[in-house]
């Protein structure tokens, strides 16, 4: 049979459904004979347009157009980024309005696409393959990874299991060796005692024997054994001895054994990168500083006070800032207040200056001995109970436990660059102290020793204040160490800042990675505490800069200094006069 007359390749007419097709209507894409053709445009010409079947696929069909359904859009309007009709064209909606032919559009758009099907096909597709393949691969080299851990601490089981044999056989040899000596001892006296006993018992013999005897000269003979005989030998004491075993410490023996470190789950932009046809991956478009700097800025000479803001909370310690502008404050214990800053006219000289108004937006309850505040990348505020040993989240005006540390001594938390939460934290006993990194509420990372195993921080539930710096590194104040610790992102030791005279308060990072230790140096005048306390601003890599001076009077010893930085590098201060101080130190290199 002819293919062309075939019945899989005749298309009929779908209006009459008897004759075979040979037109097409490109608006209604229906199939047409010849005497169907006539009864279809009549309908409304305006509406149709015939072609040949043959042309079916190279026909383009327009648009209709958006405002008058009658009509198909012949142009494009440039200023309104919108596919027009004709009567679109002239009416005054579009009026002094560009032009072009929608045919041009639809040519460009085809190059678009074609242009984008050729970078999918060539090169998105290929890179998503090869990452693939490179992380299905990285997962087979971590389960390995794994598996060589664990097969180092079964080899390091073994081993502590041959000493603790050799210390139990050996502790066992001394127990055998002292009871062979008590054995003998006992042995020996007991020898003794019987070869007594049978020296009694001769003598009664010997004087029944005198007591029937009727000759003279033997009880003349006679001679009293009595005294010698009641004369006991020395009671032998026996002393078994006892085996004290001491008490297991679980956290010390741990570390005794071995500790594990390099534990980090991240997400790190522009990891993955595109792969070219050649096979060479292209370098990546220009980016910020990879220390997140934009503009330069440098430290004022004479730092201004912005505005000082009356909390009315008792000794405010905890500050943080929002994205809007707006200030969380909170003290050791009752609520966390939520300020609106209302900024003043005139900008004074770092000095106690004037207190200006503020506004509580919110009150949040969270209970006694709160110890950290901290802001999300989405607004909300996160805060940690000490009692509790939790970690809060509120939201939508309700609060919600979002990690509760158990065992763990909740010390400090922030919020990173990438929404993540480090937690400061130490164990029950203050053995050992670490930081976590929690996405939401599952552990990521465990920062604790560093590359030979020594601790990072040092132990005890002093207080500690975590910080992430903007280029990914992690600081740690140990107020009563009075030194602060700094780690990169991946936990590897970088450096240790030290205030050897003062003691550290507070500390906060910047804009430029900048790191701010607030320190307080006392002294005693007439039974008032002085205190000075001290901004140091130390570089990314631990040199000091420079140091900022503000004087304030307490009757209570300083303890802590509530610290905060916003986007505009404003630092926010909480004295112990119950006031917030919102200070600029730094400025534009242009300015």
């Amino acid at each position: 049979m002819d293919p062309e007359t075939s019945c899989q390749d005749i298309q009929r007419c779908q209006v009459c459904k008897l004759q075979i097709a040979d037109f097409f209507c490109a608006y209604c894409e229906a199939k047409l004979c010849k005497r169907c053709v006539g009864a279809h445009l009549a309908e409304d010409p305006e509406k149709h347009r015939i072609v040949k079947l043959l042309d079916k696929y190279t026909t383009l069909v327009l648009p209709i157009c958006a405002t008058h359904s009658q009509e198909r859009c012949k142009n494009y309007c440039q200023q309104c980024d919108l596919a027009v009709c004709t009567s679109c064209v002239s009416s005054k909606s579009h009026e002094r309005h560009k032009f072009l032919t929608i045919v041009d559009i639809f040519k460009r758009k085809k190059e678009i696409i074609k242009n984008d099907s050729a970078e999918l096909e060539q090169e998105i597709f290929p890179s998503y393959e090869e990452i693939i393949k490179q992380v299905k691969f990285n997962g087979k080299r971590v389960q390995e990874k794994f598996e060589e851990v664990l097969n180092d601490i079964e080899k390091q089981r073994k081993i502590w299991h041959q000493e603790i044999d050799l210390m139990v056989n050996a502790l066992k040899d001394d127990v055998g060796g002292m009871q062979k000596t008590q054995t003998k001892v006992q042995s020996d006296h007991l020898n003794r005692l019987q070869e007594l006993l049978v020296e009694v018992r001769q003598s009664i013999q010997r004087n029944k024997d005198l007591l029937e005897s009727l000759e003279i000269s033997k009880s003349l003979s006679y001679y009293s054994m009595n005294s010698a005989l009641k004369r006991f030998p020395p009671k032998l004491e026996i002393s078994v001895p006892r085996f004290i075993p001491k008490a297991i410490e679980n956290e010390m023996n741990s570390e005794k054994i071995g500790i594990i470190t390099g534990f980090c789950i991240s997400n790190q932009e522009g990891g993955y990168q595109l792969k070219s046809q050649s096979g060479v991956v292209p370098g990546g478009s220009s980016k910020e500083d990879e220390n997140g700097e934009n503009i330069p800025k440098e430290v004022l000479n004479e730092p201004q006070i912005i505005t000082t803001i009356e909390t009315k909370i008792k000794g405010p310690k905890n500050v943080a800032c929002t994205n809007d502008g707006n200030l969380w404050v909170s003290g050791d214990d009752g609520p966390i207040q939520l300020f609106k800053i209302h900024a003043p006219v005139n900008v004074s000289r770092l000095s106690f200056g004037a207190i200006n108004s503020s506004v509580i937006l919110k009150n949040v309850t969270a209970g006694i001995r709160l110890n950290s505040i901290a802001v999300n990348k989405t607004g909300h505020l996160l805060f940690g109970t000490v009692l509790s040993n939790t970690i809060s989240i509120y939201k939508e005006n309700e609060t919600n436990e979002l990690i509760n540390l158990k065992s763990w001594s909740l010390l400090s938390l922030c919020i990173t660059g990438n929404d993540c939460l480090l937690v400061c934290m130490t164990d029950a006993k203050g053995y050992s102290c670490r930081v976590v990194r929690f996405e939401e509420s599952e552990e990521r990372q465990i920062i604790q020793y560093d590359s030979k195993g020594k601790r990072l921080f040092p132990p005890g539930k002093t207080r500690k204040q975590v910080k992430e710096n903007c280029n990914g590194d992690i600081c740690v104040a140990d107020f009563y160490g009075r030194y602060v610790v700094v780690t990169d992102k991946t936990g590897t030791f970088r450096f240790r800042w030290s205030e050897s005279l003062n003691r550290l308060t507070g500390i906060a990072t910047d804009t430029q990675a900048q790191i701010i230790v607030a320190t307080a140096y006392t002294d005693i005048l007439i039974n008032v505490f002085n205190f000075d306390v001290r901004i140091n601003i130390i570089d990314r890599n631990g040199h000091f800069l420079r140091s900022l001076n503000i004087s304030q009077k307490c009757t209570n010893v300083i303890t802590e200094v509530g610290l905060d930085v916003d986007s505009e590098d404003n630092l926010y201060i909480a004295d112990f006069m119950s006031t917030v101080k919102k200070i600029r130190y730094m400025k534009h290199l242009n300015q």
